[in-house]
């Protein structure tokens, strides 16, 4: 049996439709699981976010063309995500500076920047192994003197 509605109460309902956004709710809970829960909590989201940052490194460095330094496939893949990162040549070793942000990689939410910082990191460490990767501020520096 068909159940009909009032004109009223769809047009009612279409009009709160349209109000509507999709909500990240995932990621409002990783958020303040990283913010507010247990160290533990804290640090297993990070081992998980330099787990998959490793992955997807190794992953994008097998879709780039052969001979193609590390440098330029970090640099291709930041300019890509959205991630702001700035290649400094000027001094005795190249360094990339590159901001802890989330870009586009972790969609509409579920992001802080320890949890982007890891995941770089990992993505830093699987396409230039060698490199070296330390916190500053709100950047991570990576000198590329060892790749």
């Amino acid at each position: 049996m068909v159940k009909r509605g009032s004109f009223a109460r769809d047009w009612h309902l279409i009009k709160l439709s349209r109000s509507w956004h999709p909500h990240d709710v995932a990621g409002k809970i990783l958020s303040r699981l990283v913010a507010g829960g247990a160290p533990g909590v804290a640090k297993a989201v990070a081992d998980i976010a330099y787990a998959l940052g490793t992955e997807e490194g190794r992953e994008f460095l097998g879709r780039m063309p052969a001979g193609m330094d590390a440098v330029s496939v970090l640099e291709s893949f930041f300019l890509v995500t959205g991630i702001s990162c700035d290649l400094d040549t000027e001094g005795k070793q190249p360094v990339l500076y590159i901001k802890k942000e989330c870009g586009s990689l972790f969609g509409n939410g579920g992001c802080t920047p320890e949890v982007a910082a890891e995941f770089i990191r990992g993505f830093v460490h699987a396409v230039a192994s060698p490199a070296h990767v330390r916190d500053q501020d709100d950047v991570l520096i990576v000198d590329l003197s060892y790749v």
